[in-house]
């Protein structure tokens, strides 16, 4: 209970009298009413998370890497494509679809897979940095 109350803001008792607030959710917590005041929590968070990425340079690589394989997906799988076209690799007598049919697939993967492996990784990496 103490944890929550320190994270999150507290028992709020000012709004209606009844502790519930039009500012978030309302949890119950032992008869006691928790109200969650998101805004002020994560605007502390972030500031915390600002001072954490500007004293350690990972996370803003990692953000890089986001920007760069999004350049790839954008430049270099058509590129990659016509060249596969050119030398006949595919199609081929055996393939019948080009890299090009493939696309969605490989976007999918990237933006579901690797996207949230990066995002995970920024928020690990900062948990532990603090």
């Amino acid at each position: 209970m103490a944890v929550w109350v320190r994270l999150f803001g507290g028992i709020d008792r000012s709004a209606h009298g009844l502790g519930i607030s039009r500012l978030g959710p309302v949890y119950y917590s032992e008869g006691k009413v928790i109200v969650c005041k998101w805004h002020i929590s994560f605007a502390a968070w972030g500031r915390n998370d600002a001072r954490s990425i500007g004293r350690d340079r990972f996370p803003l690589f990692m953000f890089g890497f986001i920007a760069y394989i999004a350049g790839v997906l954008r430049f270099l799988l058509p590129w990659f494509n016509a060249y596969l076209a050119e030398k006949g690799i595919l199609p081929n007598e055996l393939i019948a679809h080009s890299l090009s049919d493939y696309y969605p697939m490989i976007v999918a993967y990237m933006a579901f897979c690797t996207g949230a492996l990066i995002v995970g990784s920024i928020q690990g990496f900062m948990l532990v940095d603090e």
